[in-house]
């Protein structure tokens, strides 16, 4: 039987976005994105070019990085009218974001294989379908001695046998019908595991100097 969601919040903070890929590095970098997107949005007024809807794409996705999904809500909500029809893909960001404000995981998973969003983003629905995964993997590294299969796979997105890789990469116990997770570690060495790099700081730069 699945653990209550408060229980997932509070096991999957122990493994908190700025404790992995080199230390605070990422979030820092999360941090300067969503100020410079800030900025460009606070310098155009009611705008629906290509442009400002691509910063608030980065606006909402940082958040959800961060786990700050009452933000990404109020990034939605101001979001002008003419921006949301014209570009669609923001549409799908919040989607994902009111899965996750939902904690239906079922539909953020489904929904974040299939997204189509511009190419400049992409890398960062990666990221967030990783953390996600990561920080239900932590939950299910604490909260059980033994959990189903199936049950696993549904949690972290995947099929039974992409579940079945997973856990022995892991190095956890796993059968025909059950997981045996184990505690998770965090080493320097396993940081790169739990979240990518941002290899191309320089490809994600462009999406908010893109005039």
């Amino acid at each position: 039987m699945m653990a209550d969601d408060k229980d997932v919040k509070t096991a999957s903070s122990k493994a908190p976005l700025s404790a992995v890929s080199g230390g605070g590095n990422i979030l820092e970098n999360l941090k300067s994105y969503i100020k410079q997107a800030r900025e460009y949005e606070l310098s155009v007024s009611g705008g629906t070019n290509e442009s400002l809807a691509l910063k608030y794409g980065v606006l909402m996705l940082a958040y959800l990085l961060l786990d700050e999904l009452q933000l990404c809500q109020m990034v939605w909500r101001r979001i002008p009218a003419g921006a949301k029809k014209n570009h669609s893909f923001l549409g799908t960001i919040w989607t994902l974001g009111k899965s996750l404000l939902q904690k239906n995981r079922k539909d953020f998973f489904s929904l974040a294989k299939t997204a189509e969003l511009p190419e400049r983003l992409t890398q960062f629905l990666q990221y967030l379908l990783t953390h996600v995964r990561n920080k239900m993997n932590a939950f299910v590294a604490t909260s059980y001695k033994s959990i189903s299969l199936k049950e696993y796979a549904q949690l972290i997105g995947f099929g039974v046998e992409e579940a079945t890789k997973e856990a022995v990469g892991k190095g956890w116990g796993c059968d025909e019908s059950w997981v045996y997770p184990k505690k998770i570690v965090v080493t320097k060495d396993a940081e790169a595991e739990l979240l990518p790099e941002l290899e191309s700081l320089s490809r994600f730069m462009m999406v908010l100097e893109t005039k």
